[in-house]
């Protein structure tokens, strides 16, 4: 059961205002959002681009039990006296705040062990992998797609239950401090950083900077829990050995010697997946996904150490099979053979060097001998280097032809097109998928940040042919 409890504690715990009738009414569970409530729900009016009261009708429509808002709001008694649900309303300073004292609460009534997980690349698929292997162990729950933001984070763990055995929370960020101030909040068991790339840039001169930015996540950990940082990447070391609390343990996974977990090797099956070879505290065992590219290892690693940590008499061996029903997500790496026998692989979500690069080798390992197309858009958010770093893309195709042909979308990939050749730049959608169908194609990777909507390219494919 989430988090419930009624409005007299909303009131006591939230510093809230509220009519004295109906203080016994109860609530079980919280959304943000009007359409998505179900019955029962305390509905948080937090404030965006429009005032979440203007969807108090809406909430209270859709089975919400009571609700949260702004004191400057209920203060508008002509507002609140024609309102017919008044007595179902908690006024508070700041819904937001307010949100996060709630689940704050919340954390310390719940049993369940936390695991946090960031990084700059695999948090996304280190979560789901994580969620995979723990369900054997028992009932919990974990953020639902990308909900690792100031908002996503207090409801995921207000999303969990009492007699939860564990929770997986991802942290994501923008700028220093934003994971300090999460851990905070989730005080997790195991803490995971599942590696350091220039992603986010543009509020940071370095890798360094988001070396330290992603190891704030320690300085939550509670008292006796597990830091399990990658093991590969010197910056990131560094920053993890000078930020670990003496009271937390660091352990490190990776494929380097010295790793508790690491990656020892890895082999495609082609559309099927990967098997990859990983040794944990020197015994070696092969886990199956169904997820492409070599670099998913890493995530599994990631994922193992953090349930070692979290479970350390766990059987891992009982846990292998349920590594299957992880299946590429939309967006991410997903295979889609079209009609005509054609194969697009689906990696619209997002885009950065990194995963660039291994997407494109991931092209090319699955397109030997086969006429491979590369369409791609601008990778968003690298800040100043952003021209550099799509320039550098091109130069490392050059020497790592993967794709046999490139389309190129969008203001900064104009430049990674004029160091690969052939290929084609162009400035709008139905340019872009007209001279994809012209050049035609065996296997074509669609790749991009979510600001360029590829995913665009990917329906007309899917739609047209």
């Amino acid at each position: 059961m989430a988090v419930c409890g009624d409005k007299e504690l909303l009131v006591s715990l939230l510093s809230g205002s509220a009519t004295s009738d109906g203080l016994s009414r109860r609530f079980l569970g919280v959304h943000f959002d009007s359409r998505r409530l179900t019955e029962g729900n305390l509905f948080i009016a937090l404030k965006g681009k429009r005032s979440g009261e203007e969807f108090l009708p809406s909430a209270f429509g859709n089975g919400a039990s009571l609700a949260l808002v702004h004191r400057k709001i209920a203060n508008d008694k002509a507002l609140l006296d024609s309102f017919e649900f008044k007595d179902r309303v908690v006024a508070v300073d700041d819904t937001l705040e307010a949100f996060w004292k709630l689940s704050k609460w919340w954390r310390d009534q719940i049993s369940a062990r936390l695991i946090a997980v960031t990084g700059s690349l695999g948090k996304t698929t280190t979560k789901r992998i994580l969620a995979a292997l723990l369900s054997p162990i028992g009932k919990g729950g974990f953020s639902e797609g990308s909900f690792n933001n100031h908002i996503g984070v207090p409801y995921t763990l207000c999303s969990l239950a009492e007699d939860d055995m564990w929770g997986v929370l991802e942290v994501g960020m923008n700028h220093k401090g934003e994971i300090a101030r999460l851990a905070d909040l989730i005080k997790p068991d195991v803490g995971i950083i599942t590696g350091i790339a220039p992603v986010h840039m543009e509020f940071f001169s370095s890798l360094k900077e988001v070396a330290d930015a992603k190891c704030e996540l320690l300085g939550g950990i509670s008292k006796g829990g597990v830091g399990a940082v990658l093991n590969d990447n010197p910056e990131l070391k560094e920053a993890a050995l000078k930020a670990v609390p003496e009271t937390v343990t660091l352990k490190w996974f990776g494929t380097r010697e010295g790793s508790t977990v690491r990656l020892v090797d890895s082999q495609s099956c082609g559309l099927d997946g990967y098997i990859h070879k990983i040794e944990i505290c020197g015994k070696t065992m092969p886990f199956k996904t169904r997820l492409l590219g070599s670099h998913n290892g890493i995530n599994v690693a990631a994922a193992l150490m953090g349930v070692i940590s979290a479970f350390p008499s766990v059987d891992l061996t009982a846990l292998r099979d349920s590594l299957l029903s992880v299946m590429p997500e939309k967006g991410r790496l997903n295979p889609l053979v079209l009609p005509n026998g054609a194969l697009v692989l689906d990696d619209s979500y997002n885009s950065s060097p990194e995963a660039l690069k291994e997407s494109l080798r991931i092209l090319g390992e699955l397109g030997e001998g086969r006429k491979t197309v590369a369409v791609l858009g601008d990778m968003l958010e690298l800040g100043d280097k952003s021209e550099q770093m799509h320039k550098e893309i091109g130069k490392w195709l050059c020497q790592h032809p993967y794709a046999g042909y490139l389309l190129t979308f969008g203001t900064h990939s104009k430049a990674i097109s004029k160091e690969f050749k052939p290929s084609l730049h162009v400035d709008t959608i139905e340019e872009l998928y007209n001279a994809l169908l012209e050049e035609g194609f065996e296997i074509a990777l669609v790749k991009g940040s979510r600001g360029m909507r590829l995913d665009r390219v990917v329906s007309m494919l899917r739609d047209d042919l």
